[in-house]
């Protein structure tokens, strides 16, 4: 809640267990439809996801100074990338409210599906959140499957490209992986 320079944050007990996204566990499609019904409007003044993208600008960094252990089909791209992610920039405004971080310690499985650690919602289009969770579901072991959105693929590797460089730490293996794949797989090179 805000108001007059305040932030009141508010806490629920839920006892529930976190959520499987392994290839055929019974709790994806209680995921899906949970996800399907999860966007409202935005409250004036919520960031937007477009900006936290524009302020990265990860392909626009990678491409002004190349790391030497990008990839040869990264760099061999970096221009189109570079492009696609300002596409990307556009694409996602909209003014629903989205999570951005949905993965399995963000569901707790009880006699409903809760959704919580909202630390990184934003602003964006409804179908940011349903991409985001598609990566996720890469990265739990689904074979990627090339999205419509590629410019939004493209972007969220380039961001961990980026990010797993500037702060390296284990949990951004896998999420480097899950990305590259995907990116990999929807601009058609898989």
């Amino acid at each position: 809640m805000r108001g007059e320079n305040w932030l009141l944050p508010g806490y629920e007990h839920i006892t529930g267990r976190h959520a499987d996204f392994s290839p055929g566990s019974a709790d994806l499609p209680l995921i899906a439809e949970t996800v399907a019904s999860l966007h409202r409007p935005a409250p004036e003044g919520t960031r937007s996801f477009a900006e936290r993208l524009r302020a990265i600008s990860a392909w626009a960094r990678l491409r002004a100074d190349p790391p030497a252990d990008l990839l040869e089909w990264q760099r061999e791209r970096l221009d189109l990338f570079a492009e696609m992610e300002r596409e990307a920039i556009k694409e996602v405004d909209g003014d629903a409210l989205v999570h951005s971080d949905l993965h399995p310690l963000n569901f707790l499985i009880s006699s409903k599906v809760h959704v919580i650690d909202w630390a990184w919602a934003c602003r964006a289009a409804p179908w940011v959140d349903h991409e985001l969770l598609a990566l996720r579901l890469v990265i739990a072991g689904r074979e990627p499957t090339p999205t419509e959105r590629t410019a939004f693929a493209v972007s969220i590797c380039g961001l961990w490209e980026y990010r797993s460089r500037r702060n390296p730490a284990p949990h951004w293996d896998a999420l480097l992986r899950g990305a590259r794949s995907w990116a990999r797989r929807s601009v058609g090179l898989v």
